[in-house]
């Protein structure tokens, strides 16, 4: 999928970049910017004066037309699957029980280690196990 999906990337960058040209040279009330390309009235074009403008009417609305689909078709491709917190939220448990399971496990170690120590009868000054 990942070159279906790169093929379609660069022919929708080609389409927009094609879209934005043709719109662009569009004559319009103020010879739009057919006018940089040397026609110095309004009623003449790149194309010339007669049948240009309809011949980049119809490239601009085969071009939209060609956007419209694309966009469209992006939709439809599968979606990469996030490895995000979102993605791995059923492995995380609630706060209030980690807190739980953390001072269990803290107790636990702490009967532990007082199983281990040798205590004298003198609980006030201990005296270290003499071997």
């Amino acid at each position: 999928m990942g070159v279906l999906t790169a093929l379609l990337t660069l022919l929708y960058i080609g389409v927009c970049v094609a879209l934005i040209f043709f719109i662009l040279i569009q004559s319009s009330k103020g010879s739009g910017l057919s006018g940089a390309f040397g026609s110095i009235g309004g009623s003449e074009s790149l194309f010339g004066s007669s049948g240009s403008y309809t011949l980049v009417v119809k490239i601009s609305v085969g071009l939209a037309m060609a956007f419209l689909l694309l966009s469209i078709s992006f939709s439809f491709l599968p979606k990469h699957q996030s490895h995000g917190i979102a993605g791995n939220a059923s492995k995380y448990i609630p706060v209030q029980q980690a807190v739980e399971s953390s001072a269990a496990k803290e107790e636990g170690s702490a009967s532990q280690l007082g199983a281990g120590m040798q205590t004298s009868g003198d609980t006030a000054n201990p005296e270290p196990a003499k071997p």
